[in-house]
């Protein structure tokens, strides 16, 4: 059994031995760091695509490193990535065509972007805004096409109608001319796959709205002039439908109907946030002394690696930099 001036005795013990535990550790903490003894040499800075690139360390700092100088892991934008980008819009486009009388009336798909439209959505309304036509920036689908084919529109630069901080509309417009001068029949006719995106400098892409997500999609519909008859054409969940009047006496007059995106605001540059670091080695890792990196791409990267010693109240690092040129395989 243990007494009380025994229990004393073990609870000092035990005191003392966490005083000299807390003053060690208060003493390796206050110690000055050292600065790494860091180097790095590369067995050749001229590799091909899809060849290993190896470094070869000397010293043993506690951290090391290493970004490749590729997107997303480069030094230079470690504190963070904002680039300058385009905005490019694109879609398709079908004409269903397998009616007799075939249809005869062509380019009646346009493409308008305004930056002033209020978003009624009515006809005066739409029709009162300022629409710029930028139809013949893209391939659109016509009678000289494969009937149910879908066209690709290609990728289309819209930054010059962008303000930033402005709202801005995208419409497609299908007009439909009277039959007695403009032929027998209209187009049967589809849009889909709708896509806005920003486009970097590098390469990079951020897709800013999908067809499923830009408005126009039920249950919006079609903006339709009083002379289009309803039901002639719809917003469907995956593409748009546009068909003129074929009714004795509906036919032979000018009809519009418009599908209006909803406003959209949007920046013309990207902010991607930091590049990060690849830690390749730490405090608990045994030492290093290689390491290897392969690069998919041709072209010239900047790399650098930074060794780290540090604790708690201190660090000091070492950067060294090294130029790897990588050559495209012929």
């Amino acid at each position: 059994m243990v007494t009380i001036i025994q229990y004393k005795k073990m609870m000092m013990k035990r005191y003392s031995l966490l005083c000299v535990v807390c003053m060690a550790f208060i003493a390796c903490q206050k110690q000055d760091i050292q600065l790494p003894d860091f180097d790095v040499e590369v067995k050749s800075a001229e590799v091909l695509e899809g060849e290993e690139v190896e470094f070869v360390f000397s010293g043993n700092p506690e951290f090391i490193s290493f970004y490749s100088g590729e997107w997303g892991n480069d030094y230079a934008y470690r504190e963070g990535r904002i680039e300058d980008s385009e905005i490019m819009v694109s879609f398709q486009s079908l004409i269903i065509d397998n009616r007799v009388p075939a249809s005869t009336q062509d380019d009646q798909l346009s493409v308008l972007i305004s930056k002033n439209f209020n978003g009624n959505q009515n006809i005066a309304d739409v029709e009162a805004a300022e629409w710029h036509d930028i139809t013949s920036d893209f391939r659109i689908v016509s009678l000289s096409d494969d009937n149910n084919t879908w066209v690709e529109s290609g990728k289309v630069n819209i930054s010059p109608y962008i303000v930033e901080g402005e709202p801005v509309y995208i419409a497609f417009r299908y007009l439909t001319l009277p039959r007695s001068t403009h032929g027998v029949a209209p187009n049967f006719l589809r849009v889909n796959n709708f896509l806005l995106e920003s486009i970097a400098g590098s390469g990079e892409r951020a897709t800013l709205a999908t067809h499923a997500s830009v408005g126009i999609t039920p249950p919006k519909d079609l903006v339709r002039s009083a002379t289009y008859t309803p039901g002639r054409g719809n917003l469907q969940p995956t593409f748009i439908n546009f068909f003129g009047n074929i009714s004795p006496g509906q036919d032979d007059v000018t009809t519009v109907a418009w599908a209006i995106t909803n406003p959209f605001t949007i920046e013309k540059t990207i902010n991607f946030g930091m590049d990060k670091a690849i830690s390749i080695k730490t405090l608990i890792s045994p030492k290093v002394t290689t390491y290897t990196h392969k690069y998919e791409k041709p072209g010239k990267y900047q790399v650098v690696f930074v060794a780290k010693n540090a604790n708690t109240n201190d660090e000091k690092e070492v950067i060294k930099q090294l130029e790897i040129i990588v050559k495209p395989k012929i």
